[in-house]
């Protein structure tokens, strides 16, 4: 963009309310309580922003700050990756610090995609890239490894024929086939394997493991990667010792340490990492032994292998299934496997009974609650959640409804030792709804066996979404829900995300399109405690991370529109809902191109929050960006208050940052700026000018002040260089200034 279209861009910011110049009539009107239909802003709110990136796609992932998507160019009607065809599945990668999409042009025809922190690992299909050898092999039908890296925006080929297996932490595990790469990656003689490697960000270097890596069963986490080698696949070694060369056995590598070690321990189930421990559900006849001392050895048993110690702790439980965490472990102890025994003290032997194991003492805990399900339970913070059958337990009327059918939500906290009933019969573990998110957990109750009506509708046929926190043990009832199915929750850093049935929430339309039949996404911010509907209709539900919500609108559900401009109304669009930061908000991006955002406004030389007395000297001052322009065109807005309802603003179509207060773009919002600076380059139009210096940097002197006790709020926009966006405009910081 040249400097005259520049200017051209700056010259569209233009306020669009005429407010009137007087203080008293100028005082900010009350917002509307939440939750408010947006309608006009399809899902916008104060607090979150809604994108389209009019992109017909599916299968979406999300983590952090980063989030992906497969585009169809079909739906799209485009050739996306320059092959010469439209029959491909196109990865983009969306950048939440930025708030922007990018096309990496590349085919990733099975969603062979993981993200987590600032990557991307995916494998990209040679036959639908053009037909293109990506590694060499002299063939061009594999998937090849490709690492995309959001902070330096490069795309990096592996060379290597395979899949990611696990991310964390700028450390990459995949599976390499070696028919594909048409080499002997473990040694043992053959080309039928698929081997471990693992890619290390920071040095941008790969390390072949020599290991196979089994049924893909890996995890990730804490610069340890826990993952399965088949015996058979390694040259028929017996790698724990029974004799047979018939198991899948743990293996551990340390990042940090380049080594693998061997557990000995034999699992067909996916390991877990709970601090320095793999836990592992091991199986006593791939053992050969007794680990739960029952007197058989037909049982899978909970172990764990202390990679601090490199030792083997035997909790002696005989489980169907465990969850963990970095502070505590949750299994399910079946009676029957456990010699028998009545672990629940009902009098039978005949379910899973809760267990909880302390990671830091590894001291088993029998809850003495019988599981409703193996699946329903959660690692949460210091806690485990689990839901218990009340006909399994006595039976025994936990939420106090007058039966004992329901299943009952409990919570266990390992630092107390106390068992807390939170009394709410939660719903069916079809796809059970548990998504452990720091000290939060989102969840379903069910309406009918509450026998209550939970979110206000007049009926009692819904599966309604509570949140339970860890922090002070409390339960809010978000007040909608869905009457069909489970609903799964996806949850990242502050947020949770799931879709909301129509029928479900009273048969209201909250999309506008006439009918009562669809499902909308819906964000829940903890952190603010707040709810946030899009008023979108979604085929699937979102995906989250930290700050976002990543999900595809369907056209067909929204209203028939073309919601991605190809002329037909059949797709699911691409979309994006983020949080806007109230600390960014504040601190404006002025030089984020080049840096940190730099302070460019000052009352009485601060940057933040001025005080003076009455009748005494003010004094503003707006700098340039640390890259120029000086002179540079500016506008600059003052409310009346203090900061209240943080808004984002965009140029043409580019969010270039947010305002604390909204800005006369969002005329149905309060409160609206009542008085401007301007440079010659642009016009405050509707709102009252103050005397204003021609361009940035300046400084301007009230000498008398002001008279009266008043709170003004300034923040405005500056060409700036060094901004973090193509139009090269930035959002100053934001200054009270309070008059005593």
């Amino acid at each position: 963009m040249n400097g005259r279209d520049r200017i051209a861009a700056f010259a569209t910011i233009t306020p669009l309310l005429l407010l009137s110049e007087d203080l008293s009539s100028a005082q900010s009107r009350l917002a509307p309580s939440f939750p408010v239909e947006l309608t006009a802003n399809l899902g916008s709110s104060p607090i979150f922003e809604l994108t389209n990136f009019r992109v017909a796609s599916n299968e979406y992932i999300a983590q952090g700050s980063t989030g992906a998507f497969l585009a169809s160019e079909a739906g799209q009607h485009r050739d996306l990756n320059g092959d010469g065809d439209t029959d491909d599945l196109v990865l983009f990668v969306y950048d939440a610090s930025t708030n922007t999409v990018s096309n990496l042009r590349l085919a990733v025809q099975n969603f062979l995609v993981l993200v987590a922190d600032d990557l991307v690992a995916f494998s990209v299909s040679e036959s639908h890239q053009a037909h293109t050898d990506l590694n060499g092999n002299g063939s061009a039908f594999d998937d090849i490894v490709h690492i995309y890296d959001r902070r330096t925006h490069t795309v990096s080929n592996l060379g290597l024929a395979g899949f990611p297996m696990a991310c964390d932490s700028g450390v990459v595990a995949m599976g390499v086939g070696e028919a594909a790469q048409g080499v002997d990656l473990n040694g043992d003689g053959d080309l039928f394997d698929c081997v471990v490697h693992v890619y290390d960000s920071t040095t941008g270097l790969v390390q072949n493991l020599v290991l196979d890596c089994g049924q893909n069963v890996a995890v990730l986490h804490g610069g340890l990667l826990a993952f399965a080698v088949t015996e058979a696949n390694q040259g028929n070694t017996d790698l724990n010792g029974n004799g047979d060369t018939r198991q899948q056995v743990v293996h551990v590598y340390d990042v940090a340490a380049n080594r693998t070690i061997n557990t000995r321990l034999a699992s067909i189930y996916r390991p877990l990492i709970a601090g320095s421990l793999v836990v592992v559900e091991a199986s006593e006849v791939g053992q050969g032994i007794d680990l739960n001392g029952d007197g058989d050895a037909t049982d899978d048993c909970a172990v764990a292998f202390d990679t601090a110690t490199e030792s083997i702790i035997y909790f002696g439980i005989a489980v169907d299934g465990l969850r963990a965490n970095d502070s505590v472990i949750c299994a399910a102890v079946n009676e029957v496997l456990q010699g028998h025994t009545d672990l629940n003290g009902d009098g039978e032997i005949s379910g899973v009974t809760a267990f909880a194991i302390d990671v830091a003492t590894a001291e088993v805990r029998n809850l003495g609650l019988q599981l409703s399900d193996r699946r329903a339970m959660a690692a949460i913070g210091t806690q485990v959640a689990f839901a218990v059958g009340e006909i399994g337990q006595g039976p025994t009327d936990l939420n106090g409804d007058g039966d004992t059918r329901d299943d009952v939500l409990q919570v266990y906290d390992a630092a107390t030792s106390i068992t807390t009933n939170l009394g709410l019969a939660i719903s069916d573990f079809q796809f059970y709804p548990f998504r452990p998110a720091a000290s939060q957990l989102c969840f379903t109750v069910d309406e009918a066996a509450q026998r209550a009506d939970l979110n206000g509708d007049g009926d009692r046929g819904d599966r309604v979404f509570h949140v339970y926190d860890v922090a002070d043990n409390s339960v809010t009832n978000l007040g909608v829900g869905a009457n069909e199915g489970i609903a799964e929750i996806t949850a990242s850093g502050s947020l949770f995300g799931f879709r909301v049935s129509e029928s479900g929430q009273g048969n209201r339309d909250m999309n506008g399109d006439g009918d009562t039949g669809d499902r909308i996404v819906y964000i829940y911010d903890f952190l603010r405690r707040s709810l946030h509907p899009t008023q979108v209709a979604a085929t699937d539900e979102p995906v989250v991370g930290d700050v976002f919500a990543l999900f595809g609108a369907s056209e067909p559900r929204q209203r028939n529109h073309d919601l991605n401009g190809d002329g037909d109304a059949q797709d699911n669009v691409a979309n994006v809902v983020i949080a806007i930061d109230r600390g960014a908000c504040e601190a404006g991006t002025v030089g984020l191109g080049v840096g940190s955002p730099v302070d460019v406004l000052r009352i009485n030389g601060l940057t933040r929050d001025a005080t003076v007395p009455r009748n005494s000297p003010v004094t503003v001052s707006l700098v340039a960006g640390p890259s120029g322009p000086a002179p540079a065109p500016y506008l600059l807005w003052i409310w009346s208050g203090e900061r209240q309802l943080p808004m984002s603003l965009s140029v043409n179509g580019q969010t270039i940052g947010c305002l604390i207060n909204p800005s006369p773009f969002d005329p149905t919002y309060t409160p609206q700026p009542m008085w401007c600076l301007h440079s010659t380059a642009v016009s405050c139009h509707g709102i009252h000018t103050l005397s204003s210096p021609s361009s940035a940097p300046f400084t301007s002197s009230r000498t008398s002040g002001f008279a009266h006790a008043l709170t003004l709020t300034l923040q405005g926009v500056l060409r700036d260089e060094s901004a973090a966006n193509p139009p090269h405009i930035s959002v100053t910081n934001s200054v009270i200034l309070r008059v005593d």
